[in-house]
């Protein structure tokens, strides 16, 4: 009996291997791979897992599993009334089985895996102080190894995977300059059988002489607890074809895994890599930055490369946007730089193999599908090492999956592979757990997802037109065929009666007929669509300028209706004071001319787009220069009130621009709209100093062989170089910084870019403004596209 001490203290039972073993670590495949980061942390260029004796084993447990079904097969037929564990406990002790049961028993105690690599080994004081000490923690100098490795096995657990494999383990140990190599012989059942505490069971070591130069680590694992057989090495192989990032995309981080064992008598050496990556159609790489830009570095069809835009196509790809919060605002994330590389496998979510030769060429589609639906989903690899669980068979930590099925196979696991690079130095607050089997689901996790998903929902909207005009191709160049084979057999079939043959045959007419008749009515259906979305993009024009000019709208009519009741006061008045009313009429003039020519700007706009049908939106051949007077007349007082210089600079000789009416004066509505609502603000500011240089709008253009330019440039407040990228998306905007001039609606500059862009243009920002404030913004039109051949 205790007599009453001062202090006690922990001690720790001898069973302790066993629960960071067998009761911590989930499978043997993790056990696997936790020895595997020991080798990387160790600066291991190379590494090499052996499996001896598997293959006597392999045979012996498909024998046993043959000797148990025939058994269980006799049993059922004999009683088949019998409970299933009951049967299940004859078989068992049944003679013959007995006997293959031992002989596999036999056969897995010679089973061994040999674990070597070329690291830099462990001293006698390191193997001491680091691998025999329990949970040590690493110091901020050890984090990094001498090879720039951040080290990922930090928990000081890593080493009891040993104890999960095997029940006996020899480490041998070599490092640089030492002319022994240290070997270490734990036997765990030891720990089990004694009532030791844990630090008082000594582990014997021997020491062998060797060359001076050899370096590494090699750990024999003796009387493995589970049965290894080439089903499992097969299943491991694939799993660490995807541990490690590949060297031709990583090279900072060059870690080779090799893998030996037995096949029809003979050696195997594998080295473990995939090759399904070559297959992807698409692969893309993408980096959150430190300053939260969501921007694609990389972006590659088919080989061919669209960023950099090698060969300069146009495509509708969006290289740069901000990172987006939950509630879908710009933000700052918590976590980054981040990168991530992806290869996607798009295919039709049917399961029909439509557009599979565009993307695959020959390969077959089962073989594909098979492959992307394996390694399919987005992984995690911290400081060039796999996060498990995420992205692997069963984990869909982005949800993909779910989005996939509210979406109609969008983003589907299976249909990219893809991996998440992080570094714990600029990922600090992205944690491993206690087991190091997954991470800290915090705030910097939810960001990490919100990016991936941000990226990839970029890609899918990129790839996936592509993929629709493929399908839509071959369907329409598929179903006549396929029509045409069917009445090809039927017509040869000589068993088929004749009157069901013709009736088959009519079928197949109407079939074919209904066919192209339903192509068409799509191809017209597809057109009025057409029609509808560019009439409701014109008229958002005219409401966004109308949003521009409402103060001015108000005083006019504020004008008019003030001076109208002056009028009518006197008009009242027994005698009627002509001073009072010719002032009036003074005053109502200019507010009246300025509103009616506002009106007849914005009458020619709607009387331009008045109907959608087809015939009444014909393409116009239109002088630019007399449009830009019409609007500039127009809008005159709107000008004059804020003292805007609105010079048109077009030459005599540029060509009639071939085009819907509405179109160009929805682009020059826009964008003239844009300037002002940007010289508001200066306006004050500059009336103020008499000197300044006036508000300025200059519109000018020039042809070449290949394009009609027209340059929109003003004296305003500019656009940010961080911004630039951002402004023709749609709903994008920078909040107004005086109350007298609101925010933008997000629509204005997407809506150029969209007309642009249907008569084969683009939209683009000067590097430079014209004027040494404000932007320019440079608009790109196909000579083929808007001028009449001559």
């Amino acid at each position: 009996m205790l007599k009453q001490p001062k202090f006690l203290k922990y001690t720790v039972a001898s069973k302790l291997p066993k629960l960071l073993g067998r009761e911590s670590v989930s499978t043997e495949i993790q056990a696997l791979f936790e020895l595997v980061k020991n080798s990387y942390d160790a600066d291991a260029k190379a590494v090499t897992i052996k499996f001896n004796h598997v293959e006597l084993l392999s045979n012996a447990v498909n024998a046993l599993d043959r000797r148990y079904k025939i058994l269980f097969t006799k049993l059922k037929n004999e009683k088949p009334d019998a409970p299933v564990k009951e049967l299940d406990d004859l078989v068992k002790k049944d003679p013959w089985y007995v006997v293959q049961y031992n002989l596999v028993e036999k056969y897995k105690d010679q089973t061994t895996i040999i674990i070597e690599d070329t690291g830099k080994g462990m001293t006698l004081e390191q193997i001491r102080d680091k691998w025999m000490k329990i949970g040590v923690s690493k110091t901020e100098d050890e984090l990094i190894t001498e090879k720039n490795r951040r080290v990922i096995g930090e928990k000081g657990v890593g080493r009891f995977a040993v104890e999960r494999l095997s029940h006996r383990t020899i480490l041998h140990s070599k490092t640089r300059g030492s002319k022994y190599t240290t070997i270490v012989d734990n036997n765990w059942d030891e720990f089990e059988k004694t009532k030791k505490s844990f630090d008082k069971i000594k582990i014997p070591i021997e020491y062998s002489p060797k060359n001076e130069s050899e370096q590494g680590l090699k750990i024999e694992l003796l009387n493995l607890r589970d049965i290894w057989t080439k089903n499992k090495i097969t299943k491991v192989l694939d799993e660490l074809s995807l541990l490690v990032l590949p060297e031709e995309i990583d090279p900072d981080f060059p870690f080779k895994i090799t893998a030996t064992y037995e096949k029809g008598g003979k050696t195997v050496t594998v080295e473990v890599k995939g090759g399904i990556l070559k297959k992807a159609p698409y692969h893309f790489i993408a980096e959150l930055t430190g300053d939260s830009l969501i921007r694609f570095t990389s972006a590659e069809y088919r080989k061919e490369s669209i960023i950099p835009n090698v060969r300069g196509v146009k495509y509708e790809l969006l290289e740069e946007f901000p990172f987006l919060n939950e509630e879908k605002e710009a933000a700052m994330a918590l976590c980054g730089p981040v990168k991530l590389t992806y290869y996607g496998f798009p295919y039709d979510p049917t399961g029909r193999p439509l557009g599979w030769t565009e993307f695959y060429g020959e390969t077959k589609v089962a073989t594909i599908r098979e492959d992307v639906k394996k390694y399919g989903g987005i992984r995690i690899y911290r400081d060039g090492f796999k996060v498990r669980p995420y992205g692997e068979s069963g984990n869909d930590w982005l949800g993909l999956e779910s989005r996939a099925r509210a979406t109609a196979g969008k983003l589907a696991n299976d249909s990219v592979i893809g991996w998440v690079s992080i570094t714990a130095k600029n990922n600090s607050q992205i944690m491993d757990t206690t087991t190091r089997e997954k991470i800290i689901e915090n705030n910097a996790f939810e960001d990490l997802k919100r990016f991936v998903l941000q990226t990839l929902h970029e890609y899918y909207k990129f790839t996936e037109k592509y993929r629709s005009d493929i399908v839509a191709k071959q369907t329409k160049k598929e179903i006549p065929k396929f029509i045409i084979k069917i009445r090809d057999q039927v017509v040869n079939n000589a068993k088929i009666p004749i009157m069901e043959k013709q009736s088959i045959l009519s079928t197949l007419d109407q079939i074919q007929s209904h066919f192209v008749v339903e192509g068409e009515r799509v191809k017209l259906e597809k057109e009025a669509m057409m029609d509808e979305k560019d009439a409701y993009r014109n008229l958002a024009s005219v409401g966004i300028t109308t949003g521009v000019v409402a103060h001015e709208v108000r005083d006019y009519l504020r004008s008019i209706l003030s001076n109208s009741g002056t009028l009518k006061r006197e008009l009242n008045k027994p005698e009627i004071n002509k001073e009072i009313m010719l002032k009036s009429l003074e005053y109502m003039e200019p507010s009246i001319v300025n509103l009616r020519n506002y009106m007849t700007l914005i009458g020619s706009f709607t009387s331009a787009m008045s109907s959608r049908k087809k015939e009444f939106r014909r393409k116009k051949d239109i002088n630019l220069y007399n449009e830009l007077v019409f609007i500039k007349n127009s809008l005159r007082g709107i000008f004059e009130r804020w003292g805007i210089n609105f010079i048109i600079d077009i030459p005599k000789n540029l060509p009639k621009l071939r085009m819907f009416q509405a179109d160009l004066q929805s682009i020059l509505l826009n964008l003239i709209s844009n300037s002002i609502k940007s010289l508001k603000l200066l306006a004050d500011d500059r009336k103020k100093i008499l000197d300044a240089k006036k508000n300025t709008i200059r519109i000018s253009a020039a042809v070449d062989k290949k394009y009609v330019y027209i340059k929109f440039s003003d004296n305003g407040i500019g656009i940010p170089q961080m911004d630039r990228k951002f402004v023709f998306e749609l709903f994008w905007t920078r909040t107004a910084n005086m109350e007298s001039v609101r925010a933008g609606s997000g629509l204005g500059l997407p809506i150029v870019k969209e007309t642009v862009k249907d008569y084969g243009g683009e939209i683009t920002i000067e590097d430079e403004s014209e004027f040494k404030t404000g932007v320019t913004f440079k608009i790109s039109l196909p000579v083929e596209k808007v001028l009449r051949n001559e």
